[in-house]
């Protein structure tokens, strides 16, 4: 094969690659999800009242400012009205550039342990709301 032809066909399966896969440079949050540990390995919907909740989710090519946000609510647990905002959580990267997991955690202060009922996490990314999850204490 001709260099021309080489260097013609090596581009032509990197523009392919981006295209197939998405700009490797784009910010996002992915795979929220509730968990028992920090980490977002032992995932569940269903804590008991004295567990500690963690929302976790995936942060990716986030560049240093990037600020992500949790916010939990109550939707149907007594002594609250449906969404009363319970707690709110913010953080900004630091790194020049960050790719890995961010995790909010979620600790009662009351000595009696979590209340029984249905709540909720949202989590944003620069301010913009890109998931809801419900969890439930049993």
């Amino acid at each position: 094969m001709a260099p021309r032809k080489l260097h013609i066909t090596a581009l032509l399966i990197l523009l392919i690659s981006l295209v197939a896969c998405g700009s490797p440079t784009k910010l996002s949050l992915t795979n929220p999800r509730m968990a028992t540990d920090r980490t977002g390995m032992k995932v569940t919907t269903v804590y008991s009242p004295s567990d500690e909740f963690f929302a976790v989710a995936d942060l990716n090519n986030a560049p240093k400012g990037t600020v992500v946000s949790a916010k939990w609510y109550a939707v149907d647990v007594p002594g609250y009205k449906l969404g009363d905002l319970l707690d709110e959580t913010t953080l900004t990267v630091d790194d020049e550039m960050y790719t890995g997991y961010v995790s909010f955690e979620y600790t009662y202060k009351g000595g009696a342990g979590w209340p029984l009922g249905e709540y909720k996490t949202e989590f944003y990314l620069n301010g913009d709301l890109k998931d809801t999850l419900t969890f439930h204490v049993r």
